[in-house]
């Protein structure tokens, strides 16, 4: 991937870059030698995968003058926290779904030439796709979210980790938005609804005001109307990304690699309310 990026950069060179990752994803969780999932990338040949930290780190040597101005993943269960923060020196915007997307993938014909542009409308992005999804019948979530802007995130929701630590062994968080099917259930809620949970039904204004400022632009489609399977979206709940729940038991092998290998894990500061 280097240097592919290092070539392309080469040919055309230009002031800034735009990145668009096609390909079958699974977030923030780690590839095929630690479960049976993928974090990006699938070749088919191969099988040839990229876990998220090591992916941003190619990103940040590639980009040496920090100018990839966006990086769109056109591939499922990219839109989390764990993914937005670890890009945080990579790219400054990210275009991504939480959940797991149709296969036809984004309607480029409806907004491509809007990419080139110096101030990019990432609501266009985001509502584009959404209606090219509607009327084909299908599902979907989309944000834009300023990666750079996500330490602020980061602190707001450490802050009220540690104010409600006593509360979260109990915190039932089968009753808070999640975007994962099958085999991916529970790996990641939505951010501001599971504080929402947590504060017993009150947003704070610092983890509200922090979001509002990293999520540039957002879209999904009404679960009910227009479900995943069994999966249904509350639009009134999506707030344009996700974040895991480490220390519940969900899945053991995601708390391991959370806790070893994300940096949203300590970031957030789950690494000083965990046992």
């Amino acid at each position: 991937m280097a240097e592919n990026l290092r070539m392309m950069q080469d040919i055309a060179q230009a002031e800034s870059y735009g990145l668009i990752l096609g390909s079958h994803a699974s977030g923030w969780l780690p590839s095929p030698n630690a479960i049976s999932t993928f974090s990006f990338g699938w070749d088919g040949v191969e099988s040839n995968t990229i876990d998220i930290p090591e992916l941003a780190t190619t990103l940040e040597q590639s980009f040496p003058e920090n100018n990839l101005d966006f990086t769109l993943f056109d591939a499922c269960m990219m839109g989390t926290a764990e993914v937005f923060y670890e890009l945080r020196n990579a790219t400054h915007y990210c275009i991504a779904s939480v959940m797991e997307t149709p296969a036809a993938g984004f309607p480029y014909n409806r907004f491509f030439t809007g990419l080139y542009e110096s101030d990019i409308d990432y609501a266009k992005i985001c509502n584009e796709t959404v209606q090219y999804n509607k009327e084909n019948r299908w599902w979907g979530t989309y944000a834009a979210v300023d990666c750079t802007a996500m330490e602020n995130v980061a602190q707001a929701i450490k802050a009220e980790l540690k104010e409600h630590q006593s509360e979260l062994s109990t915190l039932d968080y089968t009753q808070i938005q999640q975007y994962g099917y099958e085999k991916y259930k529970n790996f990641s809620f939505d951010l501001l609804d599971f504080i929402k949970q947590l504060n017993g039904g009150t947003i704070p204004a610092t983890v509200e005001n922090s979001l509002s400022q990293a999520v540039v632009a957002k879209n999904c489609l009404n679960g009910e109307e227009y479900p995943f399977v069994t999966l249904k979206i509350d639009a009134t709940r999506y707030c344009g990304m996700g974040m895991y729940f480490p220390g519940r038991q969900i899945k053991s092998s995601w708390d391991k690699y959370c806790q070893s290998s994300v940096a949203w894990y300590n970031a957030a500061g789950w690494n000083e309310i965990q046992p």
